[in-house]
């Protein structure tokens, strides 16, 4: 295994009063891309804060790399200068960039990016979003770092730029650190899964798991396993059970709609993935109409998912201390 560029030891993070991460050990090597995944507000992007340095844990020690460098992927096209062309954006003296130790004319890393070769000195203003988001990666790939760090990359790619993100994220040869709701690209990139579970309301574990398959059959086994056996299953069939002072209590419809909602978003997001999986397709992918179909029901359905998300983070804030 190669040397880490980040380890935590006995990592404890915690906010409103209750721990988002308790205890927990991590080891981050050049070569892996770890994808942390949750419902919204689990306390993902704080976990990311805290193993950079931007603040500080609960308890445990973060241990950091010599020289560490770090780069962010933010689609903040606002960032680009309209009026600049494209060529400059990444090559702003002279017609070659250093990539990976290696000297590669300017309009030839472009073609990395699908950037056809008409586009090099084109008005980055005249480029349409997702050409421009390619520019952020391509800008990204030309820092020197060892660890890159994206925060829901994925949010409004089109598929031409998912595919680069894809391939740029394979070749990279550092630490990655990924937080997304998109399981089909986590499933597609990530080579360990740190997964923040909320199972039991109020209460969070932070699990390594090998592979987006692993957690999965994990979650299920939980979801299926019975809390209790026996005259205890019994007593807790008639006798509620008491609340946690100052929590609050769903309404009947919504416990009904928590204790579904899992099932809901994994069934939407096997659904997206099909659409995603058909829009793919070569004999789609060649007929414009069909594809124009494919991507708007792509970005249909990932709003669901995203919808889904949000809601299931309303509820257990519902049913976090109050």
């Amino acid at each position: 295994m190669s040397e880490p560029q980040l380890r935590a030891e006995g990592l404890t993070l915690g906010y409103d009063d209750r721990d988002v991460v308790h205890d927990l050990d991590l080891v981050v090597p050049a070569g892996r891309l770890t994808a942390v995944v949750g419902a919204n507000g689990c306390g993902k992007s704080t976990l990311l804060r805290v193993l950079l340095g931007e603040e500080q844990p609960s308890a445990g020690s973060v241990f950091r790399a010599d020289g560490l460098a770090v780069a962010y992927f933010a689609q903040a096209r606002d960032a680009l200068d309209p009026e600049r062309s494209v060529a400059d954006t990444v090559c702003p003296d002279g017609d070659y960039v250093s990539f990976r130790g290696a000297r590669v004319h300017v309009r030839g890393y472009l073609d990395r990016f699908l950037f056809e070769s008409g586009q090099s000195d084109m008005a980055v203003g005249k480029l349409s979003g997702g050409e421009q988001s390619r520019l952020l990666l391509a800008q990204l790939m030309l820092r020197e770092a060892q660890v890159l760090v994206l925060d829901e990359p994925t949010n409004d790619l089109d598929l031409a730029t998912l595919s680069v993100l894809e391939e740029t994220l394979t070749e990279f040869d550092g630490a990655v650190l990924l937080v997304s709701h998109d399981r089909y690209f986590v499933d597609r990139v990530a080579t360990t899964i740190l997964a923040f579970d909320s199972h039991s309301p109020g209460a969070t574990t932070v699990t390594p798991f090998a592979d987006l398959g692993q957690w999965e059959a994990w979650r299920a086994e939980r979801a299926a396993a019975p809390a209790d056996s026996g005259a205890m299953a019994e007593q807790r069939a008639t006798t509620p059970a008491p609340q946690a002072a100052g929590r609050k209590r769903l309404s009947y419809k919504e416990q009904r709609e928590y204790d579904g909602i899992e099932a809901a978003i994994a069934a939407a997001e096997a659904t997206l993935r099909e659409t995603i999986a058909d829009s793919e397709r070569p004999e789609n992918a060649s007929d414009h109409g069909r594809l124009v179909e494919l991507l708007a029901a792509v970005s249909q359905r990932q709003s669901e998912v995203d919808r889904l998300y949000a809601r299931w983070a309303e509820l257990e804030a519902k049913l976090a201390p109050g």
